[in-house]
Formats: structure tokens, C-alpha cells, sequence
């Protein structure tokens, strides 16, 4: 999710999700390091820092 939501709701209504900021497009996006994680995401062992690419994985070229 960019920045402009709000991560605290999403960790609320127990959604996977991170933050991340400063993205125009999605290359950026791909690249960007992850700000904050909802509950739900630190538990599949997801962490700030990590860029989304990071998570991602295998799943992407």
C-alpha cells in the first residue's frame, strides 16, 4: 500500500500488508523498502526494510 493508507486500519481488519512511500510507478514500487508491516504480514515473516521485490520472490522476474 502506499503511503496515503492507512496501515493501522489494515492491521485492524487482519490484512496482509505493507507500506511503502516515495513510488511513482510500479518498477518503483518493486524497488522501494518497506516502511511498516501489519501484524498479519510479520507473521509470514515479513519485516521493515525488506525491499517489496524482497518479499515477492520467486514471483516476479
Amino acid at each position: 500500500m502506499c503511503g496515503y493508507l492507512d496501515i493501522e486500519t489494515a492491521d485492524r481488519v487482519g490484512d496482509v500488508a505493507v507500506r511503502v512511500t516515495g513510488v511513482r510507478s510500479l518498477g518503483d514500487m518493486l524497488s522501494a523498502t518497506v516502511r511498516s508491516v501489519t501484524g498479519k504480514a510479520r507473521e509470514l515473516g515479513i519485516r521493515e526494510g525488506q525491499s517489496v521485490r524482497e518479499i515477492l520472490g520467486g514471483l516476479i522476474a
